[in-house]
């Protein structure tokens, strides 16, 4: 593969999807959105989860990337175990390669409480001391270091949608990065607390997602 930037990241083509995006909303026209993966959403997905190897790497899966700040798949897809460091209430890892990160320099995000528990849960299960945190497994029940592709993490959430009685055409893998923002809005935290965590650039389709929580715990609605 040669090494060379993808085109649709340059600045005029990403301004320029931008712009049509923007005149799109001006005429009423929006694009469908899938519903949030929530906290309750996400204790639903988990609790499909029973003992075995593969359990517990799904619902590590999960929950890292729903409480670490809403993670892409394709930052679940990279993390690495080098990059894990142990805090005193979990764990904080460092992404090297993020959406908005040009210049590569990393940022770290923590791994605490439930998610901490079942992501050491996984670790000492799979017994992996190296290389990528989420590995394949076989049907045979063994560890395949390279990491989770993008795709198999798609499979992965849309599996335990089904398993969970849930309709799959109604969410989708960006569920869980919409669902940690909109459970944030739900509870009341701060948006730049949130932004500080989901790494997104700009305050626009963060907020889309915090006020369809916020509106939820709104006490104006309740008034009467």
């Amino acid at each position: 593969m040669l090494n060379v930037d993808n085109p649709l990241r340059h600045e005029m083509v990403t301004t320029l999807i931008s712009k049509a995006k923007s005149a799109l909303v001006s005429q009423g026209i929006y694009a469908e959105r899938k519903l949030p993966a929530t906290k309750d959403i996400i204790e639903k997905l988990i609790a499909t989860c029973g003992d075995k190897l593969i359990d517990k790497r799904d619902k590590a899966l999960l929950m890292v990337g729903f409480s670490s700040g809403g993670r892409r798949r394709s930052e679940l897809s990279q993390m690495m175990i080098e990059d894990l460091t142990r805090v005193e209430e979990g764990y904080k890892i460092k992404l090297w390669k993020m959406k908005n990160d040009q210049k590569a320099r990393g940022k770290e995000f923590l791994i605490l409480g439930q998610a901490a528990d079942a992501l050491n849960d996984w670790l000492n299960a799979s017994g992996i001391t190296s290389g990528h945190l989420f590995c394949s497994i076989s049907r045979g029940g063994n560890i395949h270091h390279p990491s989770l592709t993008g795709r198999a993490i798609y499979r992965i959430f849309k599996n335990r949608i089904k398993m969970a009685g849930l309709d799959e055409q109604l969410y989708s893998i960006h569920s869980i990065r919409s669902g940690f923002v909109t459970e944030c809005g739900r509870q009341n935290l701060q948006i730049l607390q949130i932004q500080s965590l989901t790494g997104h650039e700009s305050h626009k389709m963060l907020s889309i997602y915090y006020r369809d929580g916020n509106i939820l715990s709104s006490k104006a609605a309740k008034l009467m």
